[in-house]
């Protein structure tokens, strides 16, 4: 996944029904008219908004500025143990710069553009929530079927209700609501109704696509109220809806460190895949506000999120590529992130292998983390 894609940040434009109008942010302004009037497409970006410092917090000191999370790391049967600290980090970025390692300090909050090809989704409401219309879009494309040429025609002096959302991909549009003409208030994007096996875990039809918005896509969402001018072109800022974390593990200064994905194919090694927890593949989705209720997870992904990455070897920092995920909760004192199969050696003659497994980890939705974890 592409760094860009989880970078998070809180909502600017993002209002409750009885919002005040986010239209200076939300468009660019005409006289007002009357009659039927276009309203279209100009910029479509991607907005951060993070607090004044990142911090460094564990479960136990939970909204303490830069307290470290230390943890000693033994794996039972093995005779070789290593130890090593760990820093959990809410990052404000900039989106060109690249993630730093032990950053302490949050950058300027920024705005990047969303990139080419990113499909996305826009629904129109008048003012007392009823529905108007939708559009599917493409960004940068100018065909008939996503074209960001089209335009909704609409009644000029009128508020509108502007709704957009997606997953950040370029193949795949998000589900639509149950009801897509229902009243704002009450549309909802939900997945096929569970069912449980005789083990008591979440079940769906083999070939089901009614998933609503998946929880390890990287769901963004934007809302605006705006009063219509002549030919109105929209400014839509996204906000990031789950949580981002990266994760790269330091050796000490001459050391060497290895990381291998599990042998595929081989029964019982689901338990061996890198994960981080709380994870839930499966909510409603309001899009009211973009929130979700009733959370429920399915399958494998019962024992977290697979964190993905390619086999590293003789490195001096490894990295675990930025992965998106939906807790369920809007907030937890008590994030897991499981790393297996890491191997440090001091010297060429002296390798020790450890599953690296911390909790007490402090998660809020909407939020960018750096987790570093420096072996000693």
């Amino acid at each position: 996944m592409k760094l860009l894609n989880i970078l998070f940040g809180l909502g600017i434009c993002a209002l409750s029904l009885n919002m005040t109008s986010c239209s200076k942010e939300a468009s660019d302004m005409e006289a007002s008219t009357s009659g039927q009037v276009s309203v279209g497409i100009n910029k479509l970006s991607l907005g951060f908004d993070f607090e004044e410092e990142s911090k460094s917090q564990s479960g136990a000191n939970a909204g303490s500025a830069n307290s470290r999370l230390v943890q000693s790391i033994d794996i039972a049967g093995d005779e070789g143990t290593f130890a090593a600290t760990a820093d959990l980090i809410e990052v404000k970025d900039s989106p060109n710069s690249g993630l730093k390692m032990n950053a302490s300090k949050a950058a300027t909050p920024q705005i990047a553009p969303v990139p080419a090809g990113t499909l996305y989704r826009l629904f129109v409401y008048n003012a007392d929530n009823s529905f108007v219309a939708y559009k599917d879009f493409k960004r940068g494309d100018t065909g008939a079927t996503y074209g960001e040429n089209r335009v909704f025609n609409l009644d000029g002096g009128k508020e509108y209700i502007f709704v957009c959302y997606t997953i950040m991909s370029t193949s795949a549009l998000p589900e639509l609501p149950d009801n897509p003409s229902a009243p704002l208030n009450l549309t909802q994007i939900n997945p096929i109704k569970p069912t449980k096996n005789s083990q008591g875990h979440y079940t769906e039809p083999v070939g089901n696509t009614d998933k609503g918005i998946d929880g390890g896509s990287d769901f963004c969402y934007w809302i605006s109220k705006v009063k219509l001018t002549d030919h109105l072109k929209l400014n839509i800022n996204l906000k990031h809806m789950y949580v981002g974390l990266q994760i790269y593990i330091k050796a000490p200064t001459g050391g060497k460190l290895w990381l291998n994905n599990p042998a595929q194919g081989i029964p019982n090694r689901i338990d061996s895949i890198s994960r981080s927890l709380p994870f839930t593949n499966r909510t409603t989705t309001w899009l009211k506000d973009g929130s979700q209720t009733n959370p429920y997870t399915l399958g494998e992904n019962l024992l977290g999120k697979t964190l993905n990455f390619t086999d590293q070897k003789d490195a001096a920092v490894l990295e675990i590529p930025a992965v998106v995920f939906n807790m369920g909760v809007n907030e937890t004192t008590n994030g897991q992130v499981f790393v297996h199969n890491v191997t440090f050696a001091r010297s060429p003659a002296q390798r020790s292998k450890r599953s690296v497994i911390l909790s007490g980890l402090n998660f809020k939705a909407r939020t960018k983390y750096v987790l570093n974890i420096n072996i000693k």
